[in-house]
């Protein structure tokens, strides 16, 4: 299975402006993917991404933080 952290980062760079929750990066960002990774997996994977220097900021309806690239 392709790394998920690179697998965001191939996503964001076709994409951008691409931003999300966790949830929807892991439904829809790496949907491709198989076997698909738990949202649990994504999750860990956005924190080191993050703690690497990406961004992620609240969603403006409490949904949680959406990711970003920087």
């Amino acid at each position: 299975m392709p790394d998920i952290e690179d697998s965001i980062l191939a996503y964001l760079a076709r994409s951008p402006d691409a931003l999300d929750t966790a949830r929807g990066v892991c439904d829809q960002w790496l949907s491709g993917l198989n076997p698909r990774p738990s949202q649990d997996s994504v999750e860990r994977a956005l924190e080191r991404l993050y703690r690497r220097g990406r961004r992620a900021r609240e969603g403006q309806n409490g949904a949680g933080p959406r990711w970003l690239a920087p």
